[in-house]
């Protein structure tokens, strides 16, 4: 990752402690996110492409997975690693 590149994030509270971190891009066209509450999932502003918590692709035009990164929530601070994406099995598990 080059230090100059701008990174921007879209973070979402599932419950009380525990958050979805993800590259705010879609991977198909380059589009910002949004998120449905109803359905529990990211979905690009083109319309074109919908993703799971995980970063899977549920459905739509885009090939590649969303980066979901890493986070640690102590206390009242939320650090998310950007240097670290989680498996998608690392993702499933945490919101069992």
């Amino acid at each position: 990752m080059n230090d100059e590149e701008n990174i921007c994030l879209i973070i979402v509270r599932t419950d009380e402690n525990q958050f979805v971190v993800a590259h705010n891009e879609c991977p198909h066209r380059e589009k910002a996110l949004g998120y449905s509450h109803s359905s529990g999932s990211f979905l690009c502003v083109s319309g074109k492409s919908e993703f799971g918590l995980d970063g899977s692709v549920l459905k739509g035009k885009a090939e590649k997975p969303l980066h979901v990164y890493k986070w640690e929530l102590e206390q009242d601070r939320l650090t998310i690693n950007l240097r670290s994406t989680m498996p998608v099995n690392e993702i499933t598990a945490m919101r069992e």
